[in-house]
C-alpha cells in the first residue's frame, strides 16, 4: 500500500511538473512567433527605371530576391533596366519573398530597306510613303530635291543608308528628282502678227499658247494685240504664253449657231492601260476654243454636241496626238481617221476649256 501511495505521488507530481514545462514552451513559441513576424515584414522599394543589378542589390539590402518574368521593347526605358515590377513599390512583403520584374531590352530597331528607285508620290496634297518604307513601319523625314535626267520624284538617295539599323518609327531622309533641268527663253515679241504666226514661233521655243479673245473695232481679226509675259521676260520651256487675239466681230457666241454631233471611240487596248487623255478642239469663224478635256477608259464612246458659225474643224487628241477630225458646213460633213502614230501632235497640259462650251 505504501508502494502505491508513493507511485501516484510521483506520477501526480510529474504531470504537474509537465504541464507547467508544456505552458512554458508554448508560451516561449508564441513569443518568438509574434517577435518573429512583427520583424519579418519589409516595404517593397520602387526599383523601377533602375537597372538589373541596382535593382538586384536594394532588393538584396531589404531581404527580397529579384526575379525576371520577361523582356519587352520600350523606347523610352533604356535596355537592361527594370520596366514593371510586381509586387508594387509600398508593399509589405515577408522577407525572402521574390519580386518578379520585366525587363527592357531597349528600342526595337530595324535595317533601312533600299529605297533607291523607288517614288515618291503626292496624291492630292498627300504625300504616298513608298510602300517599302511603311512595310518597314518607319517614316519620311526631310526631303530634298535636285534636278536629274529623271522622271520627278524618283528617289536617287536616302540617309541613313539601306541596311542601317534604326529605331522602328524612326525617319529616314530622301533626296528626290525634280526632273531634267528645264531650258529658259526670252520670249520673243509676238505682238501685231497673226495668231497662227505667233503660235509657230511659241512652239519652235516649246511654249505654250492660250488664246483669248477680245473685240476691238477697227482691229483686223485674228491678230495678237498683247501677251503675257511681255516681250524678253524670260520663261520656262513648257511655260504657257496668253495671247489676246482681236476677234472678229462683237457678237455672243451662242447667237446665230450651227450644230454638229461628234462621235469617238477610245481606242481598245489589250491588255488595257490607265485612262487617256482626249482632247476636243473646234475651230470656226470665231476662233479656236478646247470642247472637252478629260480622262476615259479605253472603249468609251464619246458623244459631244458642238455648236459653231458657218463652218468648223473638229479635231480629236488622244494623249497629244490628232487621232480623228471632222470638218463641217451647210453643204457637207466629212470625218477623217488617223491610224495610231500618225498625225500632229498638241500640248494639252494646262489647256483652259472654254466655259461657254456649257450653253450649246
Amino acid at each position: 500500500m505504501a508502494i502505491t501511495r508513493i507511485l501516484k505521488s510521483v506520477v501526480k507530481a510529474g504531470l504537474i511538473a509537465g504541464s507547467f514545462i508544456a505552458v512554458v514552451l508554448f508560451s516561449a513559441y508564441v513569443v518568438i512567433l509574434v517577435v518573429t513576424r512583427a520583424g519579418g515584414e519589409v516595404e517593397v522599394p520602387d526599383v523601377v527605371g533602375e537597372s538589373y543589378y541596382d535593382a538586384s542589390r536594394r532588393l538584396h539590402d531589404c531581404g527580397l530576391r529579384l526575379a525576371a518574368r520577361g523582356e519587352e521593347y520600350s523606347p523610352i526605358v533604356p535596355k537592361d533596366h527594370i520596366m514593371y515590377q510586381e509586387p508594387a513599390a509600398g508593399s509589405m512583403v515577408r522577407k525572402s519573398r521574390v519580386v518578379r520584374v520585366t525587363v527592357s531590352k531597349g528600342s526595337e530597331n530595324i535595317a533601312v530597306p533600299d529605297l533607291s528607285g523607288e517614288e515618291l508620290r503626292q496624291v492630292g496634297g498627300k504625300l504616298i510613303i513608298p510602300p517599302k518604307l511603311r512595310q518597314s513601319r518607319l517614316q519620311v523625314g526631310h526631303i530634298s530635291a535636285i534636278h536629274y535626267p529623271a522622271k520627278g520624284g524618283l528617289i536617287l538617295a536616302q540617309n541613313p543608308v539601306a541596311k542601317t539599323p534604326i529605331e522602328v518609327g524612326g525617319k529616314v531622309n530622301l533626296l528626290v528628282s525634280a526632273g531634267p533641268r528645264r531650258s529658259k527663253y526670252l520670249v520673243p515679241d509676238v505682238a501685231g502678227k497673226k495668231l497662227d504666226e505667233a503660235v509657230q514661233i511659241l512652239s519652235q521655243l516649246n511654249l505654250q499658247v492660250r488664246p483669248e479673245r477680245e473685240y476691238r473695232p477697227r482691229a483686223e481679226p485674228n491678230v495678237v494685240l498683247k501677251q503675257n509675259p511681255l516681250p524678253n521676260e524670260i520663261l520656262e520651256e513648257g511655260g504657257a504664253v496668253v495671247l489676246t487675239i482681236s476677234a472678229p466681230q462683237k457678237e455672243k457666241r451662242w447667237q446665230h449657231l450651227r450644230y454638229l454631233v461628234v462621235e469617238y471611240q477610245v481606242p481598245l487596248e489589250i491588255p488595257p492601260k490607265t485612262p487617256r487623255l482626249v482632247r476636243i478642239e473646234m475651230t470656226d469663224v470665231l476662233g479656236t476654243e478646247t470642247v472637252l478635256l478629260a480622262r476615259f477608259d479605253p472603249g468609251t464612246v464619246i458623244t459631244e454636241v458642238i455648236s459653231y458659225k458657218e463652218k468648223a474643224t473638229v479635231k480629236v487628241f488622244v494623249d497629244g496626238v490628232l487621232r480623228q477630225q471632222t470638218e463641217a458646213d451647210d453643204s457637207r460633213r466629212r470625218t477623217y481617221l488617223l491610224p495610231d502614230g500618225l498625225g500632229e501632235t498638241y500640248e494639252t497640259q494646262n489647256s483652259p476649256v472654254n466655259p461657254f462650251r456649257r450653253l450649246r
